[in-house]
């Protein structure tokens, strides 16, 4: 297959409050040291008095500090669906929440509260600590995309086609915007932008605090996917441009300041999984059962598995690929997990579950964690592919899986979120 260029060359250079005691200490040599040890004493006493009982009955302790968290629908900008986090090993289920609505988009986490939108027209904040709630914020219609946390607001896309942008704090709406479809796309933040997929065919760019439209780029279909950043060429972690594999069986690559498209390539067919980025290459699966990896320098293919290969058959695949810096981990609908060398594409190894994966999978501490509709939450070796633990949910799982350090959080189709750990 000859794949066009997909990349031109770069032109973007791109808790409590206490009373604070201030102890003077105007000591006079003249003292005896046994007036001012009672001085002293006297001082802790009151201190102590006055301190002790408002933090008891005015404040509620802060959520445990995690060592990072996880914002966005695959974790980072680059949607590699990996995470340096450490796990329990086995895990253990710390507490449930019936939200009332099917959960099938991933759950974000930041400063110590999780962000989850139902197909009963909300999305819902709760504590990491015990899942007890925050607050719940109304929207016009079913949230399918995964919320996007950056800069202490919540961005998130209905199926009526309304993008908010919400308070992560109070749960007060900041702005809105209208598109003409409905958006399925979970939104991705790079700097002060925010870019969400709308069914209307767009890819959008807006100011994250004022909600100022700065461009849009129209596709040829629906942009169901989530824009993942390409690194600028210097290597960081932001700018550059949006990468994009859309239904118009086309992936194409968008400058973040201008909005224009830089260049595009062929897919194959319709894709509806978002693609992951590492090291400037791309990887994403088409609903034929392919999966590409593709260099955004060269625009040429570093390796295609067909979906009708006779020796490794797949059918189509609807989620997102997890990338480690040696590995590609997919799921299908058939449902396999497969592995795969990263620069060869040579299979590792593939696992079967009982139903079908639309949940992206995600690595940490060298585990593969993913749902099926078999209503079961996996756990396989990295290496291996050897199932390590597995959680019976009951209910479909098409959400993904949201890791913090200690923490596994998941929802299901019957409306439950579960967090595991230790």
């Amino acid at each position: 297959m000859t794949i066009k260029q997909l990349l031109t060359e770069n032109t973007y250079s791109p808790g409590f409050s206490r009373d604070r005691f201030s102890e003077k200490k105007n000591r006079n040599s003249n003292f005896e040291l046994r007036i001012f040890q009672l001085y002293l004493l006297c001082v802790l006493c009151v201190f102590c008095e006055n301190t002790s009982p408002t933090f008891a009955q005015d404040q509620t302790p802060a959520p445990a500090p995690q060592s990072q968290d996880w914002p966005t629908f695959r974790g980072d900008p680059q949607l590699t669906g990996s995470s340096s986090a450490k796990l329990p090993t086995p895990l253990k289920q710390l507490w449930k929440v019936n939200l009332k609505g099917s959960i099938e988009s991933t759950a974000a986490i930041a400063d110590g509260r999780v962000f989850v939108g139902t197909q009963k027209d909300r999305l819902v904040a709760l504590n990491l600590n015990d899942g007890n709630q925050l607050w719940e914020f109304k929207t016009n219609d079913s949230v399918s995309a995964s919320p996007c946390v950056a800069n202490g607001r919540v961005f998130v896309g209905d199926e009526s086609g309304t993008f908010y942008a919400i308070d992560a704090e109070k749960g007060a709406e900041l702005w809105r915007f209208q598109a003409k479809d409905k958006i399925r796309s979970s939104a991705t933040a790079v700097d002060n932008q925010i870019l969400v997929g709308s069914y209307d065919n767009a890819l959008r760019s807006f100011d994250a605090a004022t909600g100022k439209l700065n461009w849009e780029f129209f596709a040829d279909a629906q942009v169901h996917c989530s824009p993942a950043i390409l690194p600028d060429d210097n290597g960081e972690k932001r700018g550059g441009a949006a990468v994009i594999a859309g239904c118009d069986r086309t992936i194409r690559a968008i400058d973040l300041k201008t909005g224009q498209e830089r260049s595009h390539a062929s897919a194959d067919d319709a894709c509806a999984a978002s693609a992951a980025i590492k090291d400037s290459n791309a990887y994403v699966g088409n609903l034929k059962g392919d999966f590409l990896s593709v260099n955004l320098k060269t625009g040429n293919p570093n390796w295609k598995i067909s979906g009708d290969d006779p020796t490794q058959p797949m059918s189509a695949i609807s989620a997102s690929a997890a990338v480690t810096q040696d590995a590609v981990f997919i799921g299908t609908q058939d449902g396999k997990l497969i592995r795969f060398a990263r620069q060869t594409g040579k299979i590792d190894w593939t696992f079967t579950a009982r139903g079908s994966i639309e949940s992206s999978p995600i690595i940490v501490d060298n585990r593969v964690y993913f749902g099926s509709s078999d209503g079961t939450l996996y756990a396989l070796d990295a290496n291996t592919g050897n199932p390590t633990w597995k959680f019976t949910a009951g209910g479909q799982i098409k959400a993904s899986p949201s890791i913090v350090q200690n923490r596994l959080l998941i929802g299901t189709s019957q409306g439950i979120l579960y967090c595991f750990g230790k």
